[in-house]
């Protein structure tokens, strides 16, 4: 042990240029990389805290997804469009059926459609909050297998007699009681719903075994819009994401805000990749350099009695000491980087960007660049077996 540590001692004074300068290449990169992982990690969050603070309310739109796997997945509410239930559908009553697909004066280049939603029942509660003060007949939807028309629906003259509530309505091969009536001219001039509009809305009991063809899923927050995100488009369903502001009485909408965030992470990801490259090069640049200056030495070594598994104990042990100070000085500096970036982003913004310090990173960083170190030496460590003392003494 004594004699290891003798030459250890001596080879780190030997190399101590090229471990200086080594060192502070390995620095600067190892904090380059954490810097952009704390910005990574942080970037988003602050970016979903402005979105919190602009939009009244952020939906995922998702296209073709099972009903039963919408409701999983933590929005507040769930509601949609099912072909052949609220989109190109027949409602048929006692009175006669309306076709929702219509044309003007069988113009069909007028065509248009009486469209509806689906709703959970059991939100809607929620859903129609904001409708509760507007005129209407009857009531809202509050239980499995209920219907609610607009006047204009109730009022069809493809019906011989208006409906009323009370009423059944077969809509595709399902039958609903109708529970309200409303009128679509007032509900518009409410700003603040968490609904889109439509001429009729209905609910299903909660077995049915249906799939959205385009379902809403309306969150709380951001974070939690971005996680329907993620968790829809990793199953490979297309999902976009939707936010809504009212200006002076108009409802203004922004789609696609979530692919902001995740065009960040992208983009600081593959930074994150280029710099673990050039990290990779350096501790491998750094072994060629070990094993070819100190060649001669390596062998001087042998003769003098050290064996293989201590040569490469010695520069093995000087690479890691060089990884735990370049990442410790690494951790520091992308701590103060951090801070910077997430201040310059606050005054640019207007809102509240928090810097965090990722404790776990540096520590990964650390036994991830050992853990090359060791695979890289035990490649080195054939060669090191491998050198003919006799030889290279000779050339010396």
């Amino acid at each position: 042990m004594r004699s290891a540590l003798r030459f250890l001692f001596l080879e780190m004074n030997f190399l101590r240029r090229t471990i200086i300068i080594i060192g502070l290449i390995l620095t600067v990169f190892c904090g380059a990389f954490l810097s952009v992982v704390s910005v990574r990690n942080d970037l988003p969050v602050g970016i979903m805290n402005m979105l919190d603070g602009r939009w009244l309310d952020m939906t995922c739109i998702v296209e073709d997804i099972p009903l039963a796997y919408a409701k999983s997945l933590g929005a507040t509410t769930v509601f949609g469009r099912i072909k052949g239930v609220t989109v190109d559908t027949v409602l048929r009553t006692e009175y006669g059926q309306l076709d929702t697909i219509q044309d003007s004066q069988g113009i069909e280049e007028l065509e248009y459609s009486y469209k509806g939603y689906f709703v959970d029942y059991q939100e809607s509660a929620k859903m129609f909050a904001a409708y509760d003060d507007t005129p209407r007949k009857g009531k809202w939807i509050d239980g499995p297998n209920q219907i609610c028309l607009s006047q204009t629906i109730a009022n069809h003259k493809a019906f011989t007699q208006k409906l009323t509530v009370g009423d059944s309505v077969t809509v595709g091969d399902r039958e609903f009681e109708v529970v309200g009536i409303f009128y679509l001219t007032d509900m518009l001039d409410t700003h603040n719903s968490l609904l889109n509009y439509a001429h009729f809305y209905l609910s299903l009991d909660d077995g049915a075994d249906v799939t959205l063809n385009e379902a809403y899923l309306t969150c709380a927050n951001a974070q939690t819009l971005l996680s329907i995100y993620e968790q829809t488009s990793r199953a490979r369903y297309n999902a976009r994401s939707a936010a809504r502001i009212s200006e002076k009485e108009i409802n203004r909408y922004q789609y696609d805000i979530i692919d902001d965030i995740e065009l960040v992470k992208a983009f600081f990801l593959a930074v994150e990749l280029l710099l673990g490259m050039i990290i990779f090069f350096i501790l491998f640049s750094l072994m060629s350099i070990f094993y070819r200056q100190r060649k001669v030495n390596i062998c001087r070594m042998k003769l003098l009695g050290a064996r293989n598994s201590t040569i490469t104990f010695i520069y093995t042990f000087i690479t890691v000491l060089m990884i735990l100070c370049a990442v410790m000085v690494g951790a520091a500096l992308s701590l103060l980087f951090n801070k910077w970036y997430m201040g310059l982003c606050a005054d640019v913004f207007g809102c509240d960007f928090s810097s965090t310090f990722n404790v776990i990173a540096p520590i990964i960083l650390f036994f991830a660049l050992t853990a090359v170190t060791i695979l890289i030496f035990l490649r080195f460590h054939r060669k090191i077996r491998n050198t003919t003392v006799a030889r290279e003494v000779r050339v010396e």
